[in-house]
């Protein structure tokens, strides 16, 4: 009882509370939505809606092409160390930067609709909503680098307001636009898009000021700091974009709309559970890429367990619940409950080891994660190849958790595997094995302990060897994550 006191007074409890409650008003208030629109387009025209949105997801995704998470870890650098210039400088050029791939993003993807909707899926339903994902990007993408703006600076208040803000404008705007009956595919991705734009404007105008008034040496010292590391971490956000939606839009290609919307169902019930993983995230991200040392990194792994496993375990009744809520409640979508059942397991795992993947940050291996995420989605596609056309959504489900279980067992392993490498080099006074002595061109602002990441991989790997985002961005883009985004 004294240790549960004890940790409930900790600043890492209050800040998981903090940020999991205000994730589960806004999330929670997403998904009384979904369920509605489950509702109201039934499961044909939801999961055309569910195909467009995966295809949002990874679109998001390679808007930011790593330069989210890149931006909190050196930014959360600075800003712990008390140089807020430094840190603005890395958050506005991550931003100009993002916009550029938004932009060069858009007019290709626009371009391609017509030949994915017709030609790749054989599905004229398809076009206008692919239409208005590639129209709504720009919305995305700033909603998207705000939050991961108050993520970097560790302003769990504030972001905390914008989300439950947002998501209470959203549903306004919904309930508005059911009373004029104009809500479909593409009118609910056009309503995300504006939403998105509203909470950047609002959460801009409380944002801490300096954006703006960059110096230039300090943009010049963020461009030789974030885009080496992105060469990873960009290829990682995308990789595991491109997995989490690989179910998605293959069970689009093997079975019907039909299929895909029990599906989409599915996973609607099934992120109420991640709304706690996301919280836990973003809680944990930028705490554990801040930190060097291997003491630090083998406390937080303890930690980390005693603290997501009774989590975890918190949720089992949703189980016997959803046996009682679904058919009553849904009856048409109710063959989506075995389905829900298998995706159950896959996130019970990702809720308690997923963050441990964060240390592949700290000792600066981004490189382990881009092999990991290329051996996902390799042994997703296969197991989706040959589940699907067999067993439909169940199959999609369990070619999913199959994946997700083995990836995240040997991202664990390698972890422990070079934390114990780097304790006996440490002991021997020997610099850790992950970290060769040799050095780079460096620049004042690229001191030896900022020097980035990805520079200094390069050096000691052959060739660049490029997971979840993080929750609360908006739909289509993973947060571990994830990540609002449908999941």
């Amino acid at each position: 009882m004294r240790q549960l006191k004890a940790y409930l007074k900790t600043d890492l409890f209050k800040e998981f509370f903090l940020t999991a409650g205000a994730q589960i008003m806004g999330s929670g208030m997403g998904f009384i939505l979904q369920i509605a629109l489950q509702n109201i387009l039934k499961t044909d025209l939801y999961g055309i809606y569910k195909t467009a949105t995966s295809v949002m997801s990874i679109t998001t995704t390679a808007t930011d092409a790593g330069l989210s998470h890149a931006m909190v870890r050196f930014a959360s650098k600075y800003a712990s160390e008390g140089d807020m210039p430094k840190a603005m400088a890395r958050i506005a050029t991550a931003l100009v930067l993002r916009l550029v791939l938004t932009l060069i993003t858009s007019l290709v993807g626009y371009l391609m609709v017509d030949y994915l909707a017709n030609d790749v899926y054989e599905n004229p339903g398809l076009v206008e909503p692919m239409r208005w994902v590639f129209i709504g990007l720009v919305g995305g993408t700033l909603f998207g680098h705000y939050m991961y703006f108050t993520q970097a600076l560790q302003r769990f208040g504030l972001r905390s307001v914008i989300t439950v803000s947002t998501a209470a404008i959203r549903v306004g705007l919904f309930a508005a636009m059911y009373a004029l009956a104009m809500l479909g595919p593409s009118e609910m991705i056009m309503l995300d898009a504006v939403v998105n734009l509203i909470g950047f404007g609002l959460g801009m105008y409380f944002a801490p000021r300096g954006l703006t008034k960059v110096k230039k040496e300090d943009v010049q010292a963020a461009v030789k700091e974030i885009v080496p590391f992105c060469k990873y971490t960009g290829v990682i956000l995308v990789a595991s974009s491109v997995f989490e939606q690989l179910d998605t839009l293959m069970l689009a290609g093997f079975t019907s709309d039909r299929v895909v919307g029990l599906y989409g169902c599915a996973w609607t019930y099934a992120m109420v559970l991640n709304f706690v993983t996301g919280a836990v995230a973003n809680v944990m991200f930028p705490k554990v890429t801040s930190m060097e040392k291997t003491s630090e990194l083998q406390a937080f792994v303890k930690s980390t367990i005693k603290f997501t496993v009774p989590i975890a375990v918190a949720t089992v009744p949703a189980l016997p619940f959803m046996a009682w809520w679904l058919p009553w409640f849904q009856p048409e979508y109710a063959d989506a409950l075995p389905v829900f059942y298998v995706m159950y397991v896959g996130l019970i795992f990702d809720m308690v080891l997923n963050p441990l993947g964060y240390i592949h940050y700290s000792i600066n291996r981004p490189d382990i994660l881009v092999k990991l995420a290329f051996f996902k989605i390799a042994l997703n596609f296969g197991a989706n190849y040959l589940l699907i056309p067999v067993y439909g959504a169940m199959g999609a489900a369990g070619a999913t958790v199959v994946t997700r279980v083995v990836g995240g067992v040997a991202s664990i392993i390698v972890v422990m595997t070079i934390l114990k490498r780097r304790q006996a080099a440490e002991a021997a006074g020997e610099p850790p094995p992950e970290e060769p002595t040799a050095t780079v061109e460096e620049s004042p602002e690229t001191a030896p302990e900022a020097a980035p990441p990805g520079v200094a991989l390069e050096q000691m790997t052959e060739a660049p060897h490029p997971d979840d985002s993080l929750s609360d961005a908006p739909e289509g883009e993973d947060d571990d994550e994830d990540p609002p985004r449908d999941r």
